[in-house]
């Protein structure tokens, strides 16, 4: 369900692509069920699943500790919060996609 990797920029790559995430697969059981908590009590109270863009700099603490946070918020500010991390995964894909595809973008993604 979750997991956990450290990558560099070509496995993240690869990551993004195939599986959507940085995922958790350090994560403890302890934290896999903190997460499920979080995951389970966020759907209850907006009605659609805990999503967030994942860094490779995230942790699982700081992945749960950020859903704790938006519980927090209201239905109409977190729709917004949640619809804004869709859009980064989307564009975190088709960056994916078009890299190579634009000699340019290539070239300074490979320098920055």
């Amino acid at each position: 369900m979750y997991q956990l990797v450290s990558a560099d920029d070509a496995e993240a790559a690869r990551i993004s692509k195939d599986t959507g995430s940085f995922a958790l697969a350090s994560a403890t059981e302890t934290d896999l069920a903190q997460l499920r908590d979080v995951s389970e009590r966020y759907l209850a109270k907006f009605g659609v699943p805990y999503v967030a863009r994942l860094e490779r700099e995230d942790t699982v603490a700081s992945i749960i500790d950020n859903g704790v946070r938006r519980l927090s918020n209201s239905v109409e500010h977190e729709r917004i919060v949640a619809l804004l991390e869709v859009v980064e995964i989307v564009n975190d894909r088709l960056d994916i996609l078009i890299r190579d595809a634009n000699p340019i973008c290539r070239e300074w993604q490979a320098t920055h």
